[in-house]
């Protein structure tokens, strides 16, 4: 590709997608997601199937009545029956992807959603193929009915437009647009004769547009999904997580926890916050803790002045990392031999058991009032009853 193709490869995808270069694999394929927006991506994908699902599940059995007034009985029944299996699926769909929204996985989100698309491609193939629209065909419909079976047969082009509606890669649409293009050009080679004159390549070709359309929209939804989530859950100043992303963080990280598996917020309150904002402290201050911290365990800017520790581990090594992030504080130099002062307030939570990761929160924050009390500077949490942090070895003059 010469320099010129290059360059205007480039400016399509920022004028299309709003995409530096780099970023572009990301609407092609999932692989460079990052767990936590994956997560969140699958809860949206998990909430708008059963949205629809929901919709369908009325709206399908509706158009029993309409079968009613054009075809005879012998086939409006056989219609009948298969829309009432359709809509019991759909129903069990949506219970199911109400279930698992809270985990949502990518094999729970995808799956949901290719059985979203699977209901109706079965129905058209076994309900509305050859047998059925023969009869059909060969039976007097009236001035409305004739129209009917034309519709039907055109109906998954409604769902392969209706892939647009969730946040994909254009792979993932991709994997399903294909089979519902070929479940209408399945049911055109069988159905030409209701076509009322109809070209079978134009009307594919037509669903073919319409699918491309859909992937690109989905993939631009997964763009615009992206960048709202980093302004959304992402603190300027620190490029930390905030708050609302932290409580999303933890949630997340709960859904993960087998039984019996500790998670631990600890809440860092430090004195005289607005010091922390000048000559650059709070970003070496930030560097700092981030050093002491471990694989797997999530520095958070939770409020003004206050940072939090997420950790997969029990209490009593989150106290550890506490004091860890104490020693290097007071290490740290921060002009005019000042230390950092801190209350923390700890909460421990366990999968399975009655310390439900839903009180993780407003237990920590208790926590933290009641080290606050007072002189402040204790740790309030895990069976420790307001251990003093300060003074520390080397401790110079507090902030």
């Amino acid at each position: 590709m010469s320099a010129v193709q290059s360059s205007r490869s480039m400016s399509f995808l920022r004028e299309v997608f709003a995409l530096e270069p780099h970023e572009g694999l990301g609407v092609i394929v999932a692989g460079s997601f990052p767990a936590f927006f994956d997560h969140n991506r699958m809860r949206l994908v998990l909430a708008r199937t059963q949205a629809i699902a929901l919709l369908f599940a009325v709206l399908v059995p509706l158009w029993i009545f309409v079968d009613m007034q054009v075809f005879p009985y012998t086939l409006w029944a056989r219609l009948a029956v298969g829309r009432v299996v359709v809509s019991v699926a759909f129903n069990f769909l949506a219970i199911y992807a109400g279930r698992v929204m809270l985990r949502a996985t990518r094999g729970q989100g995808f799956g949901s959603l290719a059985v979203l698309f699977l209901i109706p491609a079965l129905f058209f193939l076994l309900v509305l193929s050859q047998p059925v629209l023969a009869m059909a065909s060969g039976t007097r419909l009236g001035e409305f009915g004739g129209a009917v079976p034309t519709l039907y047969i055109l109906l998954p082009l409604m769902f392969v437009a209706g892939i647009s509606l969730f946040p994909l890669t254009v792979l993932e649409s991709a994997l399903v647009v294909v089979p519902l293009l070929a479940v209408t050009a399945t049911l055109l080679v069988r159905s030409k004769t209701l076509l009322s004159g109809m070209n079978s390549l134009a009307v594919l070709w037509v669903a073919a547009l319409i699918g491309v359309v859909g992937i690109l929209a989905a993939a631009s939804q997964l763009q615009f999904m992206r960048e709202s989530f980093e302004h959304r859950t992402r603190d300027r100043a620190t490029g930390l997580l905030n708050r609302t992303g932290g409580e999303q963080w933890i949630e997340f990280a709960a859904s993960r926890l087998e039984a019996g598996e500790p998670l631990t917020l600890c809440l860092l309150a430090f004195d005289h916050a607005e010091s922390l904002l000048g000559k650059g402290i709070l970003a070496r201050m930030i560097a700092d803790v981030e050093r002491v911290l471990k694989e797997g365990e999530t520095l958070i800017w939770w409020d003004y002045g206050t940072l939090a520790l997420v950790l997969p581990a029990a209490c009593e090594e989150a106290v550890q990392r506490v004091l860890a992030v104490r020693s290097a504080l007071a290490a740290g130099r921060y002009g005019e031999g000042k230390v950092l002062r801190f209350s923390v307030g700890v909460a421990e939570a366990r999968e399975g058991t009655g310390e439900s990761p839903d009180r993780l929160i407003p237990l920590a924050e208790l926590r933290l009032r009641q080290a606050r009390a007072g002189e402040g500077h204790r740790l309030q949490g895990c069976g420790q009853q307001g251990i003093a942090l300060f003074p520390v070895a080397a401790a110079g003059q507090g902030v």
